[in-house]
This record gives structure tokens, C-alpha cells and sequence, in this order.
């Protein structure tokens, strides 16, 4: 690189302070993190099992907002005004979720040989399992996912929200984003976190072997106490029972009677007893769980169960993902990756979910109706005569959850999904349904490549380019979304709140048996569950479950956009990522509102499609969730794009109707204007507030994209374009709280009356170039009175000519 010529002036500002009447220069606002905004629970038990990490965040990566929380609640209808409780669409207020969690369930027999079935899940509002000493029979996150100093479930958008390092990861991921493909987010917005259902310690089952006492021998003697209760000391000379270390729990030793988690010793012929006391290193006092008479075995074989550690001994990894994309910007997925970390084989395990749906906003859920379908493996909802009298009255959209992925059973011998292949499954090695290709998968078990933003060079194990599959590539195991024999829809029952009650055990375990679909009771408060059973479980082995939270105009719509996420979920989220989000600043003016932003956009890399931006549109409007400007429908009649106040876009030859369409809609390209960094609105009140997002969009893929010189990759699937999001985070209120990079706030307003324009003084008789150029500032009130600033022109060519 060699400098060719530079000018040199000085900017004078003639006054010696600058006063705008409408305020000084609005900066972008960073987004507000809610970091104070939440306490949390406390009041757990004997065990404090990870209570106090209970933790909130919000979805609001598309069309829809809703809290979550780290132990496995979405939504909670307990909150005032319901503000940000599965909203839809964004800024309207109108709330369609009162609560929803998964379960997990099984059917086990405890220690007095009695059947139990037990239901771990994430209530946080209406019917949570309290014991008696008030603590919760429910999930509770498990510690490591998330930074511990701050409020937040860890966010793909947030990296203050993640820890130091990841617990399920190496320690090459430190300070990379956790993501199911790789170390980068593929959707526009993730959430991660992990819970489990120890806590649940409602039935006297214990899952979990206490480490270093499983399958032993030890001698039994029976005897009779005062208190007319079975006793017995075990003896085991070979083991020092003042030893026993658990993994999470108060004490460093067995623990007995006088807390209210006692060790269970189980004898080979089926007895139980409690831990009354550890007399001595080798010698444990027990506690008859049975009156019935004991007698002594010189020989008894006998296992020590962990009495902290209950509930079924699951793990959940749980996800969340929102693109912005129109295709899919009416939906939120979650999965859940369900983990037996416990000693115990299920032969018969259950997943589901409970929901709380009040389509039409809390006040007007009393006319709900839904219905379900197996074909689709949807369950959806509709407010009985499409109006509600709350707030203000509204049209509701119609909502619905979306079977992507059931559970799959690897081990019965039989397509579940009759997709024409057996057993298939994401954890056995193999590449079941053969889509794995070397030319474009084959990159590392870190999932990225030099396609990808996040690239540092190659996987330090080896794995990239190997020409193998391994873990962690795309369509490989766990990143292969089809690639299990899944049950599908099973169970199904809605009934008017609050009949349906995941608290109450047998009840609940009744309702999830497979084949139960009870008749729907319509035109009320619906609550409803459904599940997929049953699957084996093993120890050590996972199954996944995927939901899609679906909404639509009307029914046509939410099963169109439920089809479309499945193709989407199919194909592993390979879908377009848009352009990176340009920072935007403004300056008001009179009856004028100046815009300027980077080029941060243009930098932006697809690993699909490689660089394909394309350009930036302008949307303004006078609310914050830009509605007034949310008008151009598509072939249904669906509002379906913002119309922009502007656009500029590369002069490439891509302008007018995109090839590819969305539903009848094809979005417009542009005109080949060329792009700018800067724009006035002359179109403005003074003293109105305003609101714009300058948001960058791609370019899309059509089959002539490489003929035309528009795309250097050739033969990538079709698609439409997509453009980034635009948010403004507003309080329960209304009140606007805080900005994303994108989107700013403004009030143009006439300058004081002593106001004086800043003077340009430039000083060209140093300069080697023969070129000419004007200064016209953006920001004037970025301009410091009597600094002097150089602007500098570089040839990047080698032709010789200055």
C-alpha cells in the first residue's frame, strides 16, 4: 500500500458552545440487560440444590418476546400486565402465554415395592410441587451455564451472560458461544442451559448409587429397638463407611437419619433401609423402611443409593432459537436433550409438555378452543370468536406448538417413524441416512470452517479435513436433526384450568400413557399437555425432543408456518443468517432527522452463502414495535414485511422483485442506487417522537446467482433474502428502555435561536493530490471547537497512477 496524496484542513466551530433546542446529539443506546430487574426464589430445602441459580432472560429475537427461565418455565402469567409474557407481535402487548414447561415422567416401584410415578417439570406459577418443608419438587438449573455473577441464562447476543468456561465443553470454547453446531450461534438469537430434576424427592426412590458403594458385601444383624421399630447393623470390614462423598450435597459422609435426605441401603433380597447412624468406619446402624420383621445374613450383598440426589436422575440441555427471517419470524423453538445420569435403566420413559395458552391476553381466555393434529404433530389454539375485549380490543392471532422432533427409541426393532429405516439413532456412530458429504461437512468438531465469521484456523484435534465424520460436524450424530426413530405425537388432553394439574402425579402419569387422547372440552380456559412414549432410556444414554411455539392470522397461516420450520428443522437450521447489524446514530434537526451508521453490515459472512450483502433499508415510524409500518402482505393476505422509507443497495445488477418468493411475496432488491452511510428525513414534525431501524439485508440465492456475477458460490439451495432484526425494548409501561445497535430514538426540533451553524475552514496548501472534495459534517455536534482533522485518500492500486 503506498499513500498517494492527503489534504489537511481544520474544522472551526465559530461558537464557543453549541445549543440544540431538541436536546444534544442522540447517541445510540446500548440494550438496557435487565440485570436488576429480577430477584430470586429462595426458601429450597435441606439441600439448597441450586435454587439460588434460578435465572431469567428474554426471547426477542423475531416477531415474538417472552421471558424464560433457567429452570425450565416459559412465560408466567403471575407477572403484572403480562408485559413480556409471549407477546405477539412484539410491541403490541398483547400476551398469549400464561405458563409453559416440560416434564419428564416415569413409573418406578420404591422402596417399600409400591409403584410410583414420578413427574419432574418446571412450573413457575400455578400449580408448583411444594414438600411440606417448602421447598420445590421441580427442575432446578444446573451450575456452570451461565456467568455467575450476573442474572442472565446465557444468550447468544449477550456474551456478558456466559461463563468463563463451559461444562460440556473443552477448554478451547472458552469465550465462544455454545451452539449445538459448533462455537457460533446459527440462529439470530439462542438461548442455553442445562436443569435436572434431583430436587424431586416427593416418593422414596433413589436413582443414584452412592460413588464407591455399589454391589458390596457386608454382614446384616437383625435386631428390635425401644421404640419397637426394625433395626440392623451392616458390617463390612473391606470399606470405611466415614468416607462416602457424594457429588453435590451438605455434608462430606454418608448421610443418615438426622437430616431429611438419609442414604438408602438396599439388600440383594430386596430390602431397604435407611442410614440411622454411622457407628463406625465399618459399621452403619440401619432403619427398617419396612415393619415387617428383618433377619440376619452373615453374607448380604448390598448397594448404598444416594439420598440427595432423587427425582428420576435426568439432565435436560435445553435450547432456544428465534430467527428474524419472514419465513420463520413467527416462530420460537425449543429443544431439550434429555440425559439419564442416574443407575437405573427405564424401560418405559416419557417427555412432554404442559401449557397454559390464554390467546386473547389475560381477562379474555374464558372463549378459548383448540384441537390437535397427529398428521402434523401439532397442537394449536383460537379464541372462539376471534375478538378480545382486552386491552382495548384486538383480533388474536392463533397459536400452536409444533412437534420438529420426538423422542426416538433406537432400541425396539421397529420404524417408529416409518421413514424406512430401523433404529436409527444420533448417538451410535453411524451416518444413518448418509447425508454427511467430505466436501463440505468435513469441518472439525468445532463445526466451523473459513466460511464461517468465527474461523480461526483448523481444529487442533485433527479432525478437520480427515475425511471422516466426527462429532460435532454438520449432519453428523447430534447435528443430523432427522436422524432418529421418532414416536411422534402420543397423548393429548386439554381440559378447562386448572383440571389439568402436573403436581398431581398419578393423575398426570395417566394422562401421558400413549393412545390417551381425551375429548377436548372447547370455549373455556384451556390448559392442555401431550407427550411421546414410550422410549427406553438407558443409563448415560439422551433422547431429543424439538417444539416449535407457532403463531398465525389464522389457521391456514400457523400451519404454513409450522410446515416451513419443519423443512427448516429437517435441514439442520441451514438456513441464510443475515448480514451483521450496522451501529446507527442520529441527529436532529429542524423538521429534519439525520441518520448515519458503519459499515460493519458489509463485513458479514454467511456459511451457506458466503459474503452476500446486499444493502440497507431505512423503516421509521411513531411506535416502537415499527406496526404503522408493518403493511405489505403476501399472497394470503398476511402481513408479512415492513415497508422501508428508504434503501440503498449494491450496484450489481440484483434490483426489483427478488426471483425467489414467500409465499406469493417477493421482496424488492433495490434499484442499484449504490450505498450510503448517511440520510436525511426531511419528512418530519418537530416535537413528534420518532423511531428508525436502518437494518442490512442479503442477497438471497436464485440458480442463475453465479451466471450473473452476483454470487461466486454456484448450485446452493434457493432462498429468499433476509435482513436483520430491528428491537426496542419497552417497559411494562410502555416506556421505551433501551435500543439495539440498529435502532434509535429521535425528536427533530428547531435549534435555539443564538444557534450558529459550524464554519469549515480548510487549509489545501500542503496537499500533494490534484483532486477536489466537499465537507459537509453529519454530526456537527460531533465536531470539537478548534480541533483540526485530517482526512487521508489511499490507492490501494499498483497501476502507478497517483
Amino acid at each position: 500500500m503506498k499513500l498517494i496524496s492527503a489534504k489537511y484542513f481544520s474544522l472551526i466551530a465559530l461558537v464557543p458552545l453549541l445549543v440544540w433546542a431538541g436536546g444534544p446529539r442522540v447517541a445510540n443506546q446500548q440494550p438496557l440487560q435487565k440485570r436488576s430487574s429480577w430477584s430470586r426464589s429462595s426458601g429450597l430445602g435441606v439441600d439448597a440444590n441450586n435454587h439460588d441459580l434460578r435465572k431469567i432472560a428474554w426471547h426477542d429475537g423475531n416477531r415474538i418476546l417472552t421471558r424464560f427461565y433457567n429452570y425450565g418455565a416459559i412465560s408466567n402469567w403471575s407477572v403484572p400486565g403480562r408485559y413480556d409474557c409471549g407477546i405477539y407481535p412484539i410491541g403490541s402487548g398483547h400476551s398469549y402465554l400464561a405458563e409453559f414447561t416440560p416434564l419428564v415422567a416415569a413409573q418406578v416401584r420404591d422402596t417399600r415395592g409400591l409403584h410410583a410415578s414420578i413427574i419432574s417439570d418446571g412450573i413457575v406459577a400455578s400449580a408448583k410441587d411444594i414438600a411440606p418443608s417448602g421447598y420445590l419438587y421441580q427442575f432446578e438449573p444446573v451450575l456452570g451455564y451461565a456467568n455467575p455473577n450476573d442474572s442472565l441464562v446465557a444468550m447468544s447476543d449477550d456474551s456478558i451472560s456466559w461463563p468463563d468456561s463451559w461444562p460440556d465443553k473443552p477448554l478451547d470454547w472458552e469465550g465462544k458461544w455454545n451452539g449445538q453446531y459448533g462455537q457460533y450461534n446459527r440462529a439470530d438469537q439462542e438461548s442455553y442451559f442445562h436443569v435436572d430434576d434431583y430436587n424431586n424427592d416427593e416418593f422414596k426412590y433413589y436413582p443414584f448409587i452412592r460413588t464407591g458403594f455399589g454391589d458390596l458385601t457386608g454382614s446384616l444383624v437383625a435386631f428390635t429397638q425401644s421404640d419397637s421399630n426394625k433395626y440392623a447393623y451392616l458390617t463390612d470390614p473391606n470399606v470405611d463407611f466415614t468416607q462416602g462423598v457424594i457429588d453435590r450435597a451438605t455434608a462430606n459422609e454418608i448421610d443418615t437419619r438426622g437430616s431429611d435426605r438419609p442414604d438408602v441401603v438396599e439388600i440383594v433380597d430386596d430390602r431397604f433401609y435407611e442410614v440411622d447412624a454411622v457407628l463406625d468406619a465399618h459399621t452403619l446402624r440401619l432403619f427398617s423402611v419396612k415393619t415387617t420383621a428383618t433377619v440376619d445374613i452373615p453374607s448380604a450383598g448390598y448397594t448404598i443409593w444416594n439420598g440427595i440426589k432423587r427425582g428420576l436422575g435426568m439432565d435436560l440441555g435445553v435450547r432456544g432459537y428465534q430467527w428474524a427471517h419472514p419465513a420463520a419470524e413467527d416462530i420460537l423453538i425449543y429443544t431439550y436433550w434429555i440425559k439419564n445420569l442416574s443407575d437405573k435403566d427405564y424401560a418405559e420413559f416419557v417427555f412432554g409438555m404442559y401449557g397454559d395458552a390464554d390467546v386473547g391476553d389475560d381477562g379474555d381466555q374464558g372463549d378459548d378452543d383448540s384441537m390437535f393434529e397427529t398428521q402434523s404433530d401439532i397442537v394449536y389454539q383460537w379464541d372462539h370468536n376471534m375478538w378480545s375485549n382486552a386491552k382495548g380490543g384486538f383480533v388474536p392471532a392463533y397459536f400452536g406448538w409444533k412437534y420438529l422432533e420426538s423422542p426416538g427409541d433406537p432400541l425396539d426393532g421397529i420404524d417408529n417413524d416409518e421413514d424406512g429405516m430401523v433404529d436409527e439413532s444420533q448417538m451410535d456412530g453411524i451416518d444413518n441416512d448418509g447425508d454427511w458429504d467430505s466436501r463440505v461437512d468435513d469441518l472439525g468438531s468445532d463445526g466451523l470452517g473459513p466460511q464461517h465469521q468465527e474461523y480461526t484456523g483448523p481444529d487442533a484435534d485433527g479432525t478437520e479435513g480427515n475425511g471422516l465424520p466426527d462429532v460435532g460436524e454438520p449432519n453428523f450424530e447430534f447435528t443430523d436433526n432427522d436422524e432418529s426413530d421418532q414416536l411422534g405425537l402420543t397423548s393429548f388432553a386439554a381440559a378447562a384450568y386448572p383440571a389439568i394439574n402436573p403436581k398431581d402425579d398419578a393423575a398426570t402419569w395417566t394422562q401421558l400413557i400413549p393412545g390417551t387422547f381425551a375429548e377436548i372440552v372447547q370455549t373455556v380456559d384451556i390448559t392442555f399437555m401431550y407427550g411421546s412414549a414410550y422410549f427406553q432410556l438407558p443409563v448415560q444414554e439422551e433422547r431429543k425432543f424439538a417444539v416449535a411455539m407457532v403463531f398465525g392470522e389464522d389457521f391456514p397461516d400457523i400451519l404454513r408456518n409450522s410446515q416451513t420450520m419443519q423443512q427448516i428443522y429437517n435441514s439442520d437450521y441451514n438456513f441464510a443468517k443475515p448480514p451483521l447489524k450496522p451501529t446507527v446514530s442520529a441527529v436532529a434537526g429542524d423538521r429534519r432527522v439525520t441518520l448515519y451508521w458503519n459499515s460493519k453490515a458489509e463485513l458479514s459472512l454467511d456459511p451457506i452463502y458466503g459474503r452476500d450483502f446486499e444493502g440497507y433499508r431505512i423503516y421509521r415510524a411513531t411506535d416502537p414495535a415499527f406496526a404503522e409500518s408493518w403493511v405489505i402482505t403476501d399472497a394470503y393476505g398476511n402481513r408479512t414485511f415492513n415497508k422501508p422509507i428508504a434503501q440503498f443497495d449494491i450496484v450489481n445488477g440484483l434490483t426489483g422483485p427478488h426471483p425467489i418468493g414467500l409465499n406469493g411475496l417477493q421482496m424488492d432488491m433495490g434499484t442499484d442506487n449504490g450505498l450510503v452511510h448517511s440520510w436525511t428525513d426531511t419528512t418530519v414534525e418537530n416535537g413528534q417522537q420518532y423511531y428508525y431501524a436502518v437494518v442490512a439485508y442479503d442477497q438471497g440465492y436464485a440458480n442463475d446467482f453465479f451466471d450473473r456475477g452476483i454470487s461466486v458460490l454456484e448450485n446452493l439451495q434457493e432462498i429468499t433474502p433476509s435482513e436483520t432484526n430491528k428491537k426496542i425494548e419497552v417497559s411494562a409501561s410502555g416506556r421505551v428502555i433501551g435500543y439495539d445497535t440498529n435502532t434509535i430514538g429521535v425528536i427533530p426540533n428547531a435549534p435555539a435561536i443564538d444557534y450558529i451553524t459550524p464554519e469549515v475552514v480548510a487549509d489545501t496548501s500542503l496537499t500533494l493530490g490534484t483532486g477536489t472534495f466537499e465537507i459537509y459534517p453529519v454530526d456537527p455536534a460531533a465536531i470539537r471547537n478548534g480541533n483540526d482533522y485530517e482526512i487521508q485518500f489511499k490507492d490501494w492500486s499498483n497501476d502507478a497512477v497517483d
